[in-house]
Formats: C-alpha cells, sequence, structure tokens
C-alpha cells in the first residue's frame, strides 16, 4: 500500500477518535494498565514494528503482525507530539535488543493520546497476534477493534485474501499470515504434540498444532485442547505445510471460541 493511500485510510479513524474523545478520559485507560511513570521522546519509527525513543531503547510494537511502516509513523506523529509512554513493558529484550509494549502517543496539551496498537487496529493497517500471553484486558479490546475493522472491509481487510479463511476448504489456504475457522473434527495426539483437526485426512485438511511444550500457555493445560472437539473456533497465525495446511498455537490467545 502507497504513503498516500495509507494516510487517507488512516485520516477518517484518527479524526473521529480526536473528535470524539475530546476532554473525556482516553478510552484505552480502561484497556491499559502498568505504564511507565514518564513520557520519554520518540526519536524514530525504525521499521513497521520497531520505535527508538530518546533514552536510546527500541521498542516493539507488541501484539500485532504485518503493519506498514508508513502506517506507524502517521500514528506516531498525528497527535502533534513526539512523546510515548510505555504500558506492560516486557522485562527481558529480544535477540535485536528491543523491549516490547503497548505504546501511547502522548498528545499535546488539552488533546488525548492515541493508544499505537489500537489506531492501527482500528484502521485495518495489522492483524491482532500476540506473539506471547497478553494480559486479557488489552487482548480483548485489540480483538474487537480488528473486528470492527473486518466488518466494515478497512485497510487490509479489503484485500479478499486477508479475510478469514474456511477449514473446510483447505486447498485455499495459502501460506502467509491467515484467520481460519472451522469446526474441529478432533484431536490426535503424538509424543510431542496435538492435533487439531478439521477433517479427516491430515494429508489435506486443515490442522492447529500444538506442541507439548506449550502447554503453559493453555488454561487448563492440554486439557484446554483436547475439549476443543466439536466446537467452532478460528485460528489466527502463519500457515505451513504438514500434510495440508496448517497453524502452530503456542497459547491459547491465537484460539477464539466462536459457538
Amino acid at each position: 500500500m502507497k504513503w498516500p493511500t495509507v494516510l487517507i485510510a488512516l485520516a477518517l479513524p484518527i479524526l473521529w477518535f480526536l473528535e470524539s474523545a475530546g476532554a473525556v478520559d482516553d478510552p484505552w485507560r480502561a484497556v491499559l494498565s502498568d505504564p511507565e511513570p514518564q513520557a520519554v521522546g520518540l526519536e524514530a519509527v525504525v521499521d513497521a514494528e520497531t520505535l527508538r525513543l530518546g533514552d536510546g531503547r527500541l521498542v516493539r510494537v507488541s501484539g500485532l503482525y504485518g503493519p506498514a511502516e508508513a502506517a506507524v509513523s502517521a500514528i506516531a506523529s498525528s497527535a502533534g507530539g513526539r512523546s510515548v509512554r510505555l504500558y506492560n513493558p516486557a522485562t527481558t529484550r529480544d535477540r535485536q535488543g528491543r523491549l516490547s509494549a503497548q505504546i501511547v502517543v502522548v498528545g499535546p496539551a488539552g488533546q488525548p493520546s492515541l493508544w499505537l496498537q489500537g489506531e492501527l487496529l482500528r484502521a485495518g493497517q495489522a492483524f491482532f497476534y500476540p506473539a506471547h500471553p497478553m494480559a486479557d484486558a488489552p487482548a480483548q479490546a485489540m480483538l474487537a477493534l480488528e473486528s470492527e475493522a473486518r466488518r466494515e472491509a478497512r485497510g487490509l481487510w479489503a484485500d479478499a485474501a486477508n479475510r478469514v479463511q474456511d477449514a473446510r476448504t483447505p486447498a485455499t489456504i495459502h501460506p502467509g499470515f491467515r484467520l481460519v475457522e472451522g469446526v474441529v473434527q478432533g484431536v490426535g495426539e503424538s509424543r510431542h504434540s496435538l492435533f487439531v483437526n478439521f477433517g479427516p485426512d491430515y494429508r489435506k485438511d486443515f490442522t492447529i498444532v500444538v506442541q507439548r511444550s506449550d502447554r503453559e500457555g493453555f488454561a487448563g493445560g492440554l486439557r484446554t485442547i483436547r475439549a476443543l472437539q466439536g466446537r467452532h473456533i478460528r485460528v489466527r497465525g502463519l500457515v505451513f505445510q504438514q500434510g495440508g495446511p496448517a497453524i502452530r498455537a503456542m497459547h491459547q490467545q491465537v484460539i477464539e471460541i466462536l459457538d
């Protein structure tokens, strides 16, 4: 998506946010917690998921997959200020030396601040994807914002390739980041993994793979996965081929129960 198109796509939702918030408390305050005490200057948008702060830290925009650098830059500068506040920052850094956090762009005096992840999802400029488990309140809020953008076919949701895929038609589920939904037909097990099957033939049908080593990411452990049989669910993640198309689920926030 080219830069001017991104600005047009973002303009309406951001203006709506600014106009509707007024002097009322910023709505994201109800879902974000554990802020750092001080706002920090924003030095640069390094890439689509990384900010460099004035104190030298690199911060990863957590909970998203696929935002465009132009979209991140547009929101980061739209509040009229160049300072950010981190919420729920990770205690460890990734291999690139980044801390993961929810990021709020601090607005000028009298203007609301912007929750960066929330605005990207509202504009349809990213998928919700928690690489690691996160607090329930922001996770549910991010899912709701993504659902709103999907219903309105905003941003990436205008492309048919990004829409929710049907597990009953595995031949149409191609590699890449996908949302796939269907009714679980059975749950198989091996020594190292559980297989949530959406059809009788693993060689062609869609499957969710849960490694036993990831059991701590599910409330109730692997019993939670076994209990999915017969349920209508949606999973999100990167599709790979394991016989048929498959997605690895490392924790329960990448799976939605729909029935």
